[in-house]
This record gives C-alpha cells, structure tokens and sequence, in this order.
C-alpha cells in the first residue's frame, strides 16, 4: 500500500512538470521511493545576474573631486593679416586683438541609488553547502549593486551615442543627403568622416541647436573614436578599413566603441572627438547598515554623474541601414 502511495505521489510529481528537461520552478519535494525520506539537493549554484554589455573608453571622463560645474575652453587659432612695413608707410598698430574662447558649461548631474538587502540567518537556511557556500551567496547579492548600476551606465552612455540629436549628420554635411548603398560604402562613408574629423576645420561641429558654427579645429588620431552596432560590424573587413587610414586592424579597432547587439536598434555609426561626449563622476560610494535588531544587512550603492554633449568637438554620424538591409538581403532569405 505504501509502495502505491509513493508511486501515486511520484506520477503527481511527473504530470505537474511535463518535461522534465525544462526544469521546474518549483522544488521537487520527492519522497524516496524506499525510503521516508525526501530526496535532497545535489549541487546547488547560486549565482547574480550578469551585463556583459559595455561600453568602454567612449566617453571623455572627468573625475570630480572638488567643485560641481564643468567649463571646457577652446580658445580661437589667431588670424593672419597683411603685413606692411613702416618704410612703405605702415603705422604700427598698438591696439588690442583679443582672442575668440569659445566656453561651454555642464552641470548636468543625476543621483542615483541602488539598494539590496542580505539576510544571513535566512541564507544559512537554505544554502546545502554542496556548490555554493553562505559567503559566496552573499557577496554575490551585494555585488547586484555593481553589476546593476554598470548597466544604468552603459544604458545612459548609449542611449547618448543613438541619440541623433548630438552630433552633426554626415549624410547631410559631407554627401549631398546621400547614405550608404553597400557594406563598401559604408567603409568609404567612415573613411571620409575620419578625414573631416581630422582635417583642420569646421566640419562636424555643432555648438547651438544644430548650428554649424565654431572654432577651426583638427583632431589628433588618438582622440578619435568609432562608434559602431555589432550588427553594422559584421559586414565590414576592418584590415581593408584599416588599410585606409595607414593602421593595422589592431590600431583601427582600438579606436572603434562596439555596440553591443541589441534587438530593433538602428544602424548609426558615429566618427567623433572623444571629448564630444564627457562622463563626469562626483560621487560613487558603498555604504552598508546592520540592521542587528532585525537581522539583516542593507547595502546602497550611491552614484551622482553627468553625461553630456560638448558641441564645440567633432562628432559626426550616420544612419548605415540601407546599406545593412542590402547587404543582409543577399545573405538572408526565405528557404522556399
């Protein structure tokens, strides 16, 4: 009778998980079949959820230790003007020629906080000590506040680079409305922003509401940043693109900031001054509180930043998905 009873408990078991290859959300409280008993846990892995998501050396950081407001500067190139000697009847000119600064401000900050909560004594209770220990579990709770808040950040980072409010389109600028047919042209599109981004000029600067107008200016290679989807950088041979600027891949992909695959995200690649974007930090602090009447920990994670667009630095993009769609089109079809 007894035999029957487990038998019956057991077939319970099977019909409210119907394939138990996929697991069950629930413990499976199973009487052994000969024994009272209920079968226990074997290995147990506990584990926070991970971002692999980042995006790293994007943005130009500023580390703020004292004071809040940010003032970047560029002060004008001088002008050249016509040069006649005294002997040929020039009056020397003594009068003042003051330098054109150009002066942006940011103080742009958001607070935020992310909070977790460890309750050792209720951790004790459930950890099997067969795979993961009540020290790893709980350090692995207190480290969600990290991994959380790196998430905001590269949420916030890229939410800046698609955002086509910052920034100058190239499409418009540098190619008569005219976008990229094939994955060629998207290679020669980024070469020709490289080039204007570099050149001294005034091309791919926006200080007012999409108002091209500021200092003359070239940026050094090193400071120049590409920004690219993953879905955008499969198509491209990054040793022919680096061949075009006299760089090896490894030199041309130090410089390029991939966009982790996303769904239903467009295809914008930018080509820009690293100092167009600014990420400044004024605060980021770990704190805890023994709650030691209530048994349990609290744990914040405090962070205070400003992202931002300085519109007195190059920064050009260009929406790519024509050409992407073109491209995948030859590659991805209907099997029928």
């Amino acid at each position: 009778m007894k035999e029957n009873k487990l038998k019956y408990k057991l077939n319970l078991q099977n019909f409210a998980d119907p394939d138990p290859a996929m697991g069950s959300d629930n413990f499976p409280a199973t009487p052994n079949a000969y024994l009272e008993a209920v079968e226990t846990i074997a290995n147990q892995n506990i584990k926070s959820v991970k971002s692999t998501n980042q995006i790293e050396d994007a943005f130009f950081e500023y580390k703020i230790d004292d004071g809040k407001v940010i003032e970047e500067a560029l002060v004008e190139m001088a002008e050249a003007y016509t040069f006649v000697p005294v002997e040929e009847g020039h009056q020397p000119d003594f009068s003042p020629k003051d330098p054109k600064v150009w002066v942006k401000y940011f103080d742009n900050y958001e607070g935020k906080q992310l909070k977790t909560t460890t309750r050792l004594d209720e951790i004790r209770a459930i950890i099997a000590n067969k795979g993961t220990s009540t020290e790893e579990f709980a350090s692995e709770i207190v480290d969600t506040l990290t991994k959380g808040e790196n998430n905001f950040d590269y949420k916030a980072m890229r939410a800046m680079i698609e955002n086509t409010d910052y920034g100058v389109n190239a499409s418009t600028d540098l190619f008569n409305g005219n976008v990229p047919l094939n994955s060629k042209g998207i290679m020669y599109a980024i070469r020709q922003m490289f080039y204007a981004v570099t050149a001294t000029n005034t091309c791919g600067i926006m200080v007012n509401n999409n108002e091209k107008i500021g200092p003359e200016q070239g940026v050094e290679v090193a400071n120049i940043r590409i920004a690219i989807s993953e879905s955008v950088l499969s198509l491209i041979d990054f040793t022919e693109l680096g061949s075009l600027y006299h760089l090896s891949k490894e030199e041309i992909l130090g410089k390029v900031i991939v966009l982790p695959f996303e769904p239903n995200k467009g295809n914008l690649v930018r080509v820009y001054d690293v100092k167009s974007f600014g990420r400044a930090t004024r605060l980021y602090e770990y704190e805890n509180e023994i709650m030691k009447g209530n048994r349990y920990i609290n744990h914040w994670l405090t962070t205070d930043r400003a992202y931002f667009f300085n519109g007195l630095f190059k920064n050009y993009y260009l929406d790519v998905s024509h050409a992407v769609a073109t491209e995948v089109a030859t590659m991805i079809g209907s099997a029928s």
